[in-house]
């Protein structure tokens, strides 16, 4: 058996001597190919694994109160008992906010089922978005262990305008995002719709009749939010005595009217005459990313897209939207991403001096070693094909791997 694989490996070596020039352009051939192979397979940070697990995420409108986002739990329950995989379940309300809320599915072991996470997430997905007065969605738990509600696009844009300037900005990207059926849940932590009421005092009246303007502030903090004037023991107990209006008599801004503050010759004067009161919205937080003024942009991907294609199709859409002094950086996931993909050649220039060294000492000479990698870009080509044609991704795992499958 030997002898005869010894002579069909002879017979083949002749023939490629023979065509030597012939054998040198198919490898240069096959090296090329690899290249096109590496620009158009699909990139991401790490591929998605059945872990058994689907977690479920919904975010409530904002003011929406807990009996709200309990009645939408038990909605999202009721949808998760529809799984017939679904071993247990458990949902919270309330976490991290009132108007949010998580659920957890486990699944039945993968010996018990015939269908794994990915399937199941892109057979709930659509059910879930189709829940009227929440955003919700499911997502497969990372396989680097990062938190089920960190999305896997996460992209921030930077402006030293204002935020209302930056909002105004960002509208037309964020309709783009929305439409992409490539994109789900696209949302901003921009949220310029909290309510408020600005009250502007009149310094002249208030000067008129004595009243300095840090005891309309004071006046207005105890009615409406309350003030600690002292304190007193029962039973070795302490207890802080608090001053501030009933709740059914501080909820309207008409009940500022009912606020006085002591004025001239200590004649009680209405709050009401002294100020100006009008309602408006603020940004719920402002953010800042690099010191500069900060929008993070986050995002689901759907089934079939890779947060690479992700990436390019956000960094297409801010050349074409974003105006000249916005700059865009990441976050999360994402930011973990390009930091990888940054360093690939690095990596694998590493990793092919640490090869040449160990086979140096191997072959105790510099060159037979050079002759072996040569055959690198041969057996690249083939890894990159291999992954090409099983859907397979370039992540973390297949760039640590295929410098060392190709010895």
């Amino acid at each position: 058996m030997v002898s005869v694989i010894v002579r069909g490996y002879t017979s083949l070596l002749r023939l490629t001597l023979r065509v030597r020039w012939l054998v040198v352009l198919i490898g240069l051939a096959v090296g090329g190919t690899s290249v096109l192979l590496f620009n158009s397979i699909k990139r991401e940070l790490s591929p998605i694994e059945d872990r058994g697990t689907i977690v479920a995420l919904f975010n409530g409108p904002d003011g929406a109160s807990i009996d709200y986002s309990f009645r939408y739990a038990q909605e999202i329950e009721k949808l998760a008992l529809t799984i017939r995989e679904a071993d247990r379940i458990f949902v919270v309300t309330g976490s991290p906010t009132v108007t949010q809320g998580i659920g957890f599915f486990r699944l039945v072991d993968w010996h018990e089922r015939d269908r794994k996470v990915p399937e199941i997430v892109r057979e709930l997905q659509p059910k879930l978005l189709a829940i009227p007065g929440v955003q919700a969605f499911a997502v497969a738990p990372g396989s680097l262990g990062q938190s089920p509600r960190e999305r896997p696009l996460n992209f921030v844009v930077l402006s030293s305008d204002s935020y209302e300037e930056i909002q105004e900005t960002l509208r037309a990207l964020m309709l783009e995002l929305q439409a992409d059926s490539r994109f789900q849940g696209v949302d901003n932590d921009l949220k310029l719709n909290k309510p408020e009421l600005k009250v502007t005092i009149d310094r002249d009246r208030a000067a008129d009749a004595c009243v300095s303007v840090d005891a309309v502030g004071r006046a207005l903090e105890t009615a409406l939010g309350g003030r600690q004037v002292t304190r007193y023991k029962q039973n070795s107990e302490q207890y802080d005595v608090m001053v501030q209006f009933s709740a059914n008599n501080r909820n309207n801004p008409q009940d500022i009217s009912k606020i006085f503050v002591r004025g001239r010759g200590d004649t009680m004067v209405p709050l009401s005459s002294l100020v100006t009161v009008r309602e408006g919205v603020a940004a719920r937080e402002l953010n800042h990313f690099g010191q500069r003024r900060a929008v993070s942009i986050t995002a689901n991907l759907s089934p079939g897209t890779s947060l690479g294609e992700a990436v390019d199709i956000v960094e297409s859409l801010a050349r074409k939207h974003l105006k000249p002094g916005y700059a865009l950086d990441y976050n999360g996931q994402t930011r973990e991403y390009k930091q990888s993909s940054a360093t690939l050649l690095i990596t694998f220039g590493l990793a092919l001096c640490f090869i040449y060294l160990v086979l140096a000492a191997q072959f105790e000479s510099f060159v037979d070693p050079l002759i072996i990698m040569f055959t690198v870009p041969l057996s690249i080509t083939g890894a990159l094909a291999l992954l090409q044609w099983t859907g397979g991704t370039l992540n973390v795992y297949s760039q640590i791997g295929s410098p060392s499958t190709a010895f």
